[in-house]
Order: C-alpha cells, then structure tokens, then sequence
C-alpha cells in the first residue's frame, strides 16, 4: 500500500522519479498533473508578445495580422510529434507558420501528458523541414488559444459585414436607431473583455446578437436584465415583469415529471403566482425555446387569463409548440387560459 500523502506539506515533484520510469499519467496523482501543466504552460513573458490583450477594440482586433488555420489532414502519427530533443528552432519565425486543424490539436492535447511523463521535451512538427523543426511543448497551448483568438475574430467580422449588408428598407424607425447605436459602439468595444457584474461572460458573446448565430442561454438572459431595467424606468413598472429563459424550462420540467402544483415541487412557478396576487401583476413576458432551434416571446395577460406568442414564421410551423405551452401554463400555472387560436397568430 502506498504511503498516505499529507496535504499540509505535498510531496515535490522530482523528475528523475517519473520521467522516463514508465509511469502512467492516467494513474498519476495530482502533483504529477501540477507539474505537466506547468511544462506545457506558456511563459508569461511570451503571452503579452503572442496574443491581443482582451481589452484591444473590435476595430483593432481585425486590423490584427494572424497566422492561418489549416484544415489540412495530417496522417502522421500523434506520437511522431513529440521529442525527447531539447527546443531549437527560431520559434519567433515558427508563429507565422499555420495552425493544425483543430481535431488533430485536440488529439495532440489528449496524448500529451503520457508524452511528458515518457520523457518528451519538445514538439517536432511533421508538416515542415522534413520534420527537423523542434518548438517548445507549450506550442500545443499556443495552438488552442491561437484558434480562440482567430473564432473570436471572425465572428466580429461577420457582425460587421452583417450590419453593412442588412437591407436598411425592411428596418423600423427603431431598428435603425439600434443600428446606429451598435455602429458607433463597435469600433471602441474591447473585443473579449470581462462584461460587469456578469460572471463568467464577455463581450465576444455579443457576436451571437449581431448576426443570424444561435443564441444562448445567457445572452438571452442579458437581454432580459436590460429589458427589466427599461421597465422600470415606465409608468408600467409595477404591473409588467419580464422572466428569464428558466421560467420556460421550469414548466416544461414540471409537466416532464408531472409535478404537483406547490412551493417545494415548483418553488419558482409559485413565486410568480405570489408576485401576481400579491402586486397586482397584470402582464408577464418571458422567453422561450421553442422546437429546439429557435426563441419566441410569450407573453401571457392575468386580467383576459390569456397568452399569446411572437412567431416571425407560419403559425403553422411551430403549431406543435403552440398547443404544448397551452397545455402547458394550464395545468402549471394557475388562473391562465390558453388564448384562441386568432390571437396566437398575432405577433406580440
């Protein structure tokens, strides 16, 4: 049996007793992992000269020469990349070479810890120089966050094209004011920066507003916060409320497991019936992901106890949807009817 480690005092990494021993990085403990990522990290003092800082503008960013991505298929074997060789290549030179296709970089990025552990010391690219080219192991990571740089890129470039390219005679008085607004942000917005007091989120998840992209959770959820903020700022503040995308899954979970109607089986659902009993809530928006593909606005009146939805297509297309949220809201929210079927082809 293996001696206990202590975690007041971890033991320390010696190379000598596991690189080259035939060891398994599968099996290793959790210094072993400590030590890979520290050989495969990249030098601080390289990061600042490698990549744009995440507060470099929009406009900056896609002035920005890159190197190219290759979608070329590489038939050499993972295992032929990696050296026990020392770095000796101009790598200032190397960065100007193409990145590998993505999947081959992820298979690389699988092997690589076992490669260290077996005595790797470097990457040996196969594709140039009759494979004598041998750059740092933490080219792998510079590969990955190269690949986000340049997505991240593209798709500021895409929302700029789409916003030149949008046919300005199908957009309303307000519709144009937003893209005036967005034109006159952009060239100053910080391409990946933090957005404040939102965890976790960046102003690259803008991209997926500006454009025909999927939209997520979150960003629809950001849209919500701004919306309410708006709300509050009207005469109809105390009598609308605009929900989150959880308020949809909420109900679907709830007919899903046919959950009793009560605080503890459907804690949020009970909350929005206190909030209209209690406050006198007459109308209540929320989002909802409709046929997995695509958002609607729901929009339900507690004083007609009807509902409706914003539907850009048929009603015909997403008449399946339609019936599922009728039944829906009836059995799962009390004192709500489902609106006839003229008022649901009516945008709201």
């Amino acid at each position: 049996m293996d001696d206990p480690i202590s975690i007041d005092e971890p033991p320390h990494f010696n190379a000598e007793d596991w690189i080259g021993q035939k060891k398994q990085y599968s099996t290793a403990l959790y210094f072993i992992w400590d030590a890979c990522l520290k050989a495969f990290a990249i030098p601080t003092t390289q990061v600042a000269k490698l990549f744009p800082g995440p507060d470099i503008t929009v406009a900056d960013l896609l002035k920005k020469e890159l190197p190219p991505r290759s979608s070329a298929i590489i038939i050499s074997k993972l295992e032929s990349w990696f050296s026990k060789d020392v770095p000796h290549t101009n790598f200032e030179h190397y960065f100007t070479q193409p990145i590998p296709n993505d999947a081959f970089v992820d298979d690389l990025h699988k092997i690589a810890g076992q490669a260290w552990l077996d005595g790797a010391n470097s990457i040996a690219d196969q594709r140039f120089n009759n494979s004598q080219d041998h750059v740092p192991l933490w080219i792998i990571e510079y590969w990955k966050r190269m690949r986000q740089v340049a997505k991240g890129r593209a798709a500021w470039r895409k929302c700029q094209n789409w916003m030149a390219v949008n046919p300005e005679a199908h957009r309303s008085e307000e519709t144009e004011h937003a893209f005036e607004d967005a034109h006159a942000f952009l060239p100053g917005l910080g391409w990946n920066t933090p957005v404040l007091n939102l965890q976790g989120l960046t102003t690259l998840t803008f991209t997926s507003i500006l454009g025909t992209d999927w939209i997520r959770d979150s960003t629809v959820q950001l849209m919500v916060d701004q919306l309410s903020e708006r709300l509050h700022t009207s005469d109809q503040m105390s009598s609308t409320l605009i929900a989150g995308p959880e308020f949809a899954r909420v109900l679907v979970t709830a007919m899903a497991n046919r959950s009793s109607y009560s605080k503890s089986s459907t804690p949020l659902l009970s909350r929005y019936e206190a909030h209209q009993k209690n406050k006198g809530l007459a109308v209540l928006y929320f989002p909802a992901h409709m046929n997995s593909n695509h958002w609607v606005a729901v929009h339900v009146n507690f004083k007609r106890r009807e509902y409706a939805y914003g539907e850009i297509y048929t009603y015909f297309v997403v008449q399946d949807s339609y019936i599922e949220f009728r039944r829906l809201i009836g059995q799962q929210s009390k004192g709500i009817d489902g609106c006839s079927e003229e008022m649901a082809r009516k945008s709201v």
